[in-house]
């Protein structure tokens, strides 16, 4: 890298990964800013191939001019950077700040000039036989689309004299499609209650319910043992605070997900229900749709079986599961335990 200072021509020239990377920094070096500077200098240099001092006005390229050498003074500063200095760690923050800032700043103020200048280089890349060849393909695909539009029309005018027919084989084929969603959705929550949430909810309580049964056990065991002299050691020698708080974090991890579990089995079993009863609507539609009912009494039907449907029904799972308090068997005693300052909520 040359000793002189750079400039706004060398721009596209400086090696700024090089730069920022120096090894003279140590860890001092600008890794953090090199995201940052290297998009200023691709900025600037696609800034220069568009020929924005050709293409704007004065002001503009004035305002661009200006970011151009206040980008080239941080490069400077940042190639003349000492780590020897008193105040090193400070202005190399210093720097790499300027260079985020000056990078918000250029981005935002010349957003719009690089949009007009990139629209205006694709205008200019396109000449006169380009441009004819597409209005000459233009116009054929206008004819084309006006002889399908025509096509298109007599189909549609074919179609609808089928249209009460087919619309009332669509409604047997939705309504049988409804029904083995439904089905299949109603096992999938049915096998995710089953299998999943309550073997979780059982397998915690029973550890919970393990974990305080050894608990009470051992602690009458060496209290009973220290009470008729077969050893010294009582029970606060085994069951310390720290014993104690690390049962208790323990006790509620397995309490919160023994009421987790069950409010999670609730809710699967509350949709493995609510779809099975869908999937029955549907199924009844369906045997309706095949009926001699004249189109008026089938309406009302199907008004009343898609209300039945989509109905939310009182099956007894969701009351429970979005019950606040089942937050497991630890955790509702340790709520009903009376403050200290024996003041109620």
């Amino acid at each position: 890298m040359s000793e002189t200072d750079f400039t706004p021509e060398s721009i596209p020239s400086v090696d700024v990964k090089k730069l920022a990377l120096n090894k003279d920094f140590g860890k001092l070096d600008f890794k953090n800013a090199l995201e940052h500077i290297e998009k200023l200098q691709n900025l600037f240099v696609e800034l220069d191939e568009l020929g924005y001092q050709q293409q704007l006005t004065v002001d503009e390229v004035s305002s661009i001019d200006n970011q151009k050498n206040h980008f080239v003074t941080l490069l400077n500063r940042l190639k003349n950077f000492d780590i020897g200095q008193t105040n090193s760690q400070q202005l190399h923050d210093q720097i790499e700040q300027e260079f985020v800032n000056q990078r918000n700043t250029a981005e935002k103020a010349f957003r719009a000039m690089l949009t007009y200048l990139r629209q205006q280089a694709a205008t200019d890349s396109q000449d006169a036989e380009e441009l004819r060849r597409m209005q000459k393909e233009a116009a054929q695909t206008k004819q084309q689309y006006e002889k399908l539009s025509e096509q298109l029309s007599e189909q549609l005018k074919k179609l609808a004299d089928q249209q009460t027919a087919i619309a009332s084989k669509k409604g047997e084929v939705a309504a049988e499609t409804f029904g083995k969603h439904f089905e299949a959705s109603a096992t999938e929550f049915s096998d995710a209650a089953e299998q999943r949430w309550f073997v979780i909810g059982r397998t915690s309580f029973i550890l919970l319910i393990v974990i305080v049964a050894v608990n009470i056990i051992g602690y009458l065991t060496i209290f009973v043992g220290e009470k008729l002299g077969w050893w010294t050691m009582v029970p606060t020698d085994f069951f310390t605070l720290e014993y104690t708080a690390l049962k208790l974090a323990l006790l509620l991890l397995l309490s919160y997900l023994v009421g987790f579990a069950s409010r999670q089995y609730g809710i699967n079993s509350h949709l493995a229900v609510t779809n099975l009863h869908r999937k029955n609507v549907a199924e009844t539609m369906k045997d309706f749709y095949e009926s001699d009912l004249d189109a008026a009494a089938k309406a009302v039907i199907i008004d009343r079986a898609t209300e039945a449907m989509f109905k939310n029904l009182p099956v007894g799972y969701i009351t429970k599961s979005e019950s606040k308090d089942n937050d497991g068997p630890v955790h509702q005693v340790i709520n009903q335990i009376p403050k200290i300052n024996g003041k109620s909520e």
